[in-house]
């Protein structure tokens, strides 16, 4: 049942004319979720600032939703990180 190919290798169709496949150290694009990620996180934290800011220094009201807001927010940020 065992075979003697790798699938990893394998290729689903022949490759055009003049195309070189690269298995073994292929293009990656995970640099570009990284950046994205890396620039939207310090802006995310600006705007969260702002309103912790305007509801407790304009408004004087802090309430329940506020802080539910900040756990949603800076979690998923954090872990990845």
């Amino acid at each position: 049942m065992a075979s003697d190919f790798d699938l990893n290798t394998l290729s689903l169709s022949i490759p055009p004319e003049g195309v070189i496949p690269n298995f073994i150290n292929p293009v990656s694009m995970a640099f570009i979720t990284r950046d994205v990620i890396y620039a939207f996180v310090p802006v995310m934290v600006l705007f969260l600032a702002l309103r912790i800011f305007s509801r407790v220094i304009i408004k004087h009201s802090f309430g329940f939703d506020d802080g539910k807001h900040i756990k949603v927010k800076l979690e998923p940020p954090l872990l990845i990180c």
